[in-house]
């Protein structure tokens, strides 16, 4: 897994933030041109068939995020670097993870440092649980359910998210 775009990252209007009441500054700053960057990147990577997974770091953060790569793929995550549930749930702007086969992920690294895009290797797509060190640890089985099963159960059925 690798995290492409800035490190920066806010409580303060994130969606974590707003059901907890506990706002964490002012938000991150957008640099319009590091976003249009990370787009590119992006782009470029999908479409030379260089990663095997993509999603958006919006609301609910990096968490959010992994899990509904999770549940999608069904394949567990071993994120790291993740201290607290500002790192887990903070918000900011351009930001992108990447599931990478290791054989690739030597000339993704190279395309994101030509591009002048931030990358932090976040840790591995394996298992059947999604595992984050001292914070979580979830079955596949569970993620998934929980993504899929919340919105018909809270409804009284009649709607999948899928």
């Amino acid at each position: 897994l690798v995290l492409l775009g800035p490190s920066d990252v806010s409580l303060d209007g994130s969606l974590w933030g707003a059901i907890r009441y506990a706002r964490g500054g002012v938000l991150a700053p957008l640099d319009l041109e590091l976003h249009q960057r990370v787009v590119d990147l992006v782009r470029e990577l999908v479409v030379s068939g260089r990663v095997d997974g993509v999603h958006d770091v919006s609301a609910g953060g990096l968490g959010v995020a992994v899990a509904e790569m999770v549940s999608r793929s069904g394949v567990g995550a071993h994120p790291a670097r993740i201290n607290d549930h500002r790192a887990l749930f903070g918000e900011g702007p351009s930001r992108v993870v990447l599931a990478v086969d290791p054989e690739c992920l030597s000339e993704v690294l190279a395309a994101a440092e030509a591009a002048q895009v931030p990358t932090t290797r976040i840790g591995l797509a394996t298992g059947d649980r999604l595992i984050v060190k001292g914070l979580l640890d979830v079955s596949v089985d569970d993620v998934a359910a929980a993504h899929t099963d919340r919105l018909p159960e809270a409804l009284g059925a009649g709607t999948t998210n899928r």
